[in-house]
């Protein structure tokens, strides 16, 4: 993959590694929010998952930002080349992650390993790669020529901002509204490997470019450049159809993305005259395939958009109760409680 936006990006990789400033900030971050880590132990024959959370990673004025991930022993002496690759990989197997955010893998150099559940994939310069958010996962990078651009983007403003530019058709659309509302972590990854005169390459420099530099409004610059991003990668994605998945993935795809588009009004009835099943056929695939059933899904979908009024707006629990369709602010706290175990005011005051 040699051309002259390979070479540019070359550059920028090298400015980053020079000066880290964002392992820097993520170290801070970590050492401030100690309190806030969560980790579950689970079997002792299985992994042990922990949430890697936004506040980690985001300033407070930041709604996507760019991470280079490679090997340095200044910031994480624990994670070099003085420890074997084999040791290093065995220790990501048990140890693995889910995100509060969207994750965009783009390996510019070297090669990394990826493990998904008992799964290994190893990653070649070129390689895209998003990982449904709900999907517990480690990444080794297998020595010093390894690159791995990680692009973050928080999910309230992926969500409020940039997957309108999708169609709700688009398999994309699809992937990363299930990756937030459905509890099963299906499909588990997008994925594909860049051509030398690939599009993608442009967006890639041109984030990574407004990343390095952070000229006035480079938020708003990278939202712009992100979104074409999306959409062509979006076309790159429907040509070649890399989802994965051991479910009938567009079936529920297809229903989740709509009950999302239409969680106030949406009736099995619609349902049925949408998608030429029957309400009770629907029903049933809702369950098996979500674990959870049709008025459950939208009462979920529901307070997710709750933890997102409540998050970036200052409305109150009484508006963000009407506007949602609650019949008072109790019930909407009760609902709100029994989902996420904690109140609504308490939520606002743990993100404030």
């Amino acid at each position: 993959m040699e051309n002259k936006l390979i070479k540019k990006l070359d550059v920028i990789v090298r400015d980053i590694r020079k000066n880290p400033i964002h392992m820097v900030k993520f170290k801070e971050r970590i050492i401030n929010n100690s309190k806030q880590k969560q980790s579950v132990q689970l079997d002792p024959n299985k992994p042990s998952i922990s949430i890697r959370k936004e506040n980690n990673f985001f300033d407070d004025d930041e709604n996507i930002t760019i991470y280079l991930d490679f090997l340095t022993e200044q910031f994480f002496p624990w994670n070099t080349t003085k420890t074997p690759l084999k040791e290093r990989c065995k220790k990501a197997k048990l140890h693995q992650h889910t995100h509060e955010f969207f994750e965009f893998y783009y390996l510019h150099s070297g090669t990394c390993h990826i493990y998904v559940d008992e799964s290994e994939f190893i990653l070649q310069p070129g390689a895209i790669w998003i990982l449904n958010t709900q999907l517990a996962h480690n990444v080794v990078l297998d020595d010093e020529t390894t690159n791995l651009v990680n692009i973050l983007v928080r999910k309230s403003t992926f969500m409020d901002s940039l997957i309108n530019m999708l169609d709700t058709d688009d398999l994309l659309y699809q992937f990363f509204v299930n990756s937030i509302y459905s509890p099963v972590a299906q499909p588990k990854y997008i994925s594909c490997q860049l051509e030398e005169d690939c599009d993608l390459l442009f967006f890639l420099y041109k984030l990574l470019s407004t990343y390095l530099t952070q000229e006035p409004n480079w938020q708003s610059m990278m939202k712009a450049v992100l979104s074409g991003f999306l959409l062509e990668l979006s076309s790159l994605y429907q040509k070649n159809k890399v989802i994965q998945s051991n479910t009938k993935v567009l079936n529920i795809l297809d229903l989740l993305s709509y009950i999302n588009s239409h969680f106030m009004t949406v009736t099995l009835t619609e349902l049925s005259d949408k998608f030429h099943y029957s309400a009770n056929y629907i029903s049933r695939f809702i369950s098996k395939q979500t674990g959870h059933g049709f008025a459950e899904t939208v009462n979920k979908m529901k307070l997710n958009k709750a933890k997102e009024m409540l998050a970036n707006s200052d409305f109150s629990t009484e508006t963000i109760a009407a506007t949602l369709g609650y019949s008072d602010r109790r019930s909407f706290e009760r609902a709100f409680k029994n989902v996420f175990q904690i109140t609504p005011k308490q939520y606002r005051d743990q993100i404030a």
